[in-house]
């Protein structure tokens, strides 16, 4: 199956304009660092970088260009900091793909928590 990203119309990615009143149940916050996706389905690891994230969800600009299916089940794993590689699969929380999207030649993955995760602040 060879998905491809959604435009970006509405300017739904950073910096585009907004859109009407912010629907999300948590704040977001901007998430600079390296993010991994496990998808336990195909047994493959992909490689995100982080762009903002709140307790239900992530959003990250992955290199993956054929998209990722709508409600495709993942495992993903953001470090506490920047400079932290080693991440367990205990720390894997489980979530699903919400949508694709493309800015210009970027691509984003948005993605739910099943469960809201709560991290503490990380520097």
């Amino acid at each position: 199956m060879n998905l491809r990203y959604a435009p970006d119309p509405d300017g739904l990615m950073p910096g585009g304009p907004a859109t009407g009143p912010d629907r999300r149940r948590f704040r977001r916050h901007a998430l600079d660092r390296p993010v991994k996706l496990r998808c336990d389905a195909t047994g493959r690891t992909y490689h995100a970088e982080g762009v903002d994230a709140s307790a239900g969800g992530v959003l990250l600009r992955v290199e993956h260009d054929r998209g990722f299916p709508i409600g495709q089940p993942l495992r993903v794993g953001i470090p506490p900091r920047r400079d932290t590689a080693l991440l367990l699969a205990d720390d894997l929380a489980d979530a699903r793909v919400v949508r694709c999207l493309s800015h210009g030649d970027a691509r984003y993955v948005a993605i739910a928590f099943d469960v809201p995760v709560f991290h503490a602040e990380a520097g």
